[in-house]
């Protein structure tokens, strides 16, 4: 089964907009949870308030009374700060989050306009293609151009064999410690400089190894490689310049077909197509830093205010006086303060539970949002590998293998490297052919000149044999 990059993509992003979706829903939860949480631990001080009110005297219960009152303002107060600034981190989370949405919108758009803009290219090209095959002009260059590359390859043939030779025939000269001794002194030529007696004894070695006859050979043996590989690459230029005389009449074709119009629409459509992608890249890192923030806020601002609230109502509810009327309260049978006592530890079990809600929610969203983190991170992937471009999609042996994949991570069942792997393996290029007109932005096409063997080395001109040529000279 083939998909489309854009297709792909589309899917992918749908899956971090559904995640997304589970965040907002855990956030809303979550709230609800803490306001829970708030609501037990007021009433939890309100029913000690009232336990003192029924067990202490006027002056006693007015001193204890205003102490508690004070200490459940600042605790209720802390959680309201809280959740207030949670409420407008949401505000603006849910702000960015449809400008992601938005962005997304008008950049699949501007990618398939990009394709629909290259297809009339592709038909066009096709045609002009077939025209050429029967034109005389592109007829006698085509044949200058397949002539000129059997004379480059035995060029290159001939060079090869010097150059194998040279190395196979120059061991035994070099493996001569007295012949490379006067070579390296340059004997025998103008270079060569030494005392009367080092020259009568450099005359004597000279003699005594046949260098006056080794050295002329040496040289050719050197020298002859270098000719050759100077007259192939001579021939790879002229090679390539019949290869360019060839482009510029199917150039040439093309244009008088009327190309020109065209490859400016693509061009307008590149373009659009990229400040497309910026203001999706934008708005992405706008979100991803709200995404941050939010974390925190719920982490660390929401865990902090909790427990400092926490740590005031415990100061207040952990005085001598308060935990001498609980006891109290325990140990008489008055109706009104043992409800009271009974209804403390109903409280107390209320507020364990729905501290524990809070703990299961916040782990839910911390998982939540690693969902989000590993299918934006083959987002991101994606799109650095260009995998969206329309000239590419993915081949996948079976049928929804996109939607369950990304429905596993939405779930939690699969990790998002495992998409990212099977994406990375699947993904093809599109063959439109050929190779791509000279200053054209139309992506590679096929033309008859493509049916011409190509040496390697000569540019972008493909691969000759079992290695072809390498750039000037060089092998």
């Amino acid at each position: 089964m083939f998909v489309s990059g854009r297709d792909a993509l589309s899917s992918i992003e749908d899956g971090i907009s559904t995640v997304r979706s589970n965040e907002t829903q855990v956030a809303s939860v979550l709230r609800s949870a803490m306001d829970e949480a708030e609501r037990q631990r007021q009433t939890l001080a309100q029913t000690y308030r009232a336990l003192a009110l029924v067990r202490l005297d006027a002056v006693m219960r007015g001193d204890i009374v205003g102490e508690l009152d004070a200490a459940e303002r600042r605790a209720v107060d802390l959680m309201r700060a809280q959740k207030a600034k949670l409420d407008q981190l949401l505000i603006r989370h849910a702000g960015a989050t449809q400008k992601v949405r938005d962005a997304e919108t008008a950049h699949r758009a501007a990618t398939e306009a990009v394709e629909k803009a290259g297809a009339p290219i592709a038909t066009l090209t096709a045609e002009v293609g077939k025209k050429l095959e029967d034109d005389t002009t592109w007829q006698a260059q085509h044949v200058r151009v397949e002539t000129m590359t059997q004379v480059a390859q035995g060029a290159d043939d001939k060079a090869k064999q010097a150059e194998a030779d040279r190395d196979t025939k120059r061991k035994p000269y070099e493996a001569d410690p007295l012949f490379m001794y006067l070579w390296k002194r340059g004997f025998g030529t103008a270079s060569y400089s030494a005392g009367n007696f080092v020259r009568m004894m450099d005359r004597w070695v000279a003699r005594l190894v046949g260098y006056d006859t080794a050295r002329p050979n040496y040289v050719m043996l050197n020298e002859i490689p270098v000719r050759l590989r100077e007259n192939a690459a001579a021939r790879e230029k002229d090679l390539e310049h019949e290869h360019e005389a060839l482009a510029a009449i199917e150039r040439k074709a093309l244009e008088d077909a009327g190309v020109k119009p065209l490859e400016q629409e693509l061009a307008k459509a590149r373009t659009a197509l990229d400040g497309a992608s910026k203001t999706l890249n934008d708005a992405q890192t706008a979100l991803a830093a709200l995404d941050k923030e939010r974390a925190q806020l719920i982490e660390q601002g929401d865990r902090q205010a909790h427990e400092e609230a926490i740590s005031v109502l415990s100061q207040a509810l952990e005085r001598d006086d308060i935990q001498t009327l609980y006891k109290d309260a325990l140990a008489t049978k008055t109706g009104d303060d043992d409800k009271l006592v009974q209804k403390i530890d109903e409280t107390q079990r209320a507020i364990a539970k729905a501290d524990a809600e809070v703990s299961r929610i916040r782990d839910e969203a911390r998982e939540i949002a690693r969902r989000r983190g590993e299918l934006e991170g083959v987002r991101d992937n994606f799109r650095r590998r260009q995998y969206d471009q329309p000239w590419g999609g993915f081949e996948l042996d079976r049928g929804n293998v996109m939607g369950d994949m990304i429905g596993g991570i939405v779930r939690g069942a699969i990790r998002g490297a495992v998409l990212w792997s099977i994406l990375e393996g699947g993904y093809r290029r599109r063959d439109y052919g050929g190779r791509g007109w000279p200053g054209s932005s139309v992506p590679p096409l096929r033309l008859p000149s493509s049916s011409i063997p190509r040496m390697g080395g000569f540019g972008t001109r493909g691969g000759f044999g079992g290695g072809g040529f390498r750039t000037r000279g060089r092998f």
